[in-house]
């Protein structure tokens, strides 16, 4: 996938699912959520649209427990990856 496609967003996206992006790791984002300490802080370097990062924010929700989730990304893409 290139830069974002200029349909990416032309439904409204509900859940994480409905972002573009390579994310498939979920699993390790609820292992991390189960055994990180409570009131840790999650950070995302290179958030591209933002699929991984909406993932974790949602298992984070799910656990009902407390901890920041930061995303820093420069929104310049980096060539073909985005």
């Amino acid at each position: 996938m290139s830069h974002p496609p200029q349909d990416a967003f032309a439904a409204e996206v509900t859940d994480w699912t409905g972002i573009p992006g390579w994310f498939h790791w979920r699993e390790g984002q609820e292992e991390a959520v189960a055994t990180f300490q409570e009131g840790s802080t999650f950070l995302e370097v290179g958030s591209y649209l933002g699929r991984s990062l909406c993932s974790l924010a949602d298992v984070v929700r799910s656990s009902g427990r407390d901890y920041t989730v930061i995303g820093v990304d420069t929104c310049r893409g980096s060539g073909e990856e985005g």
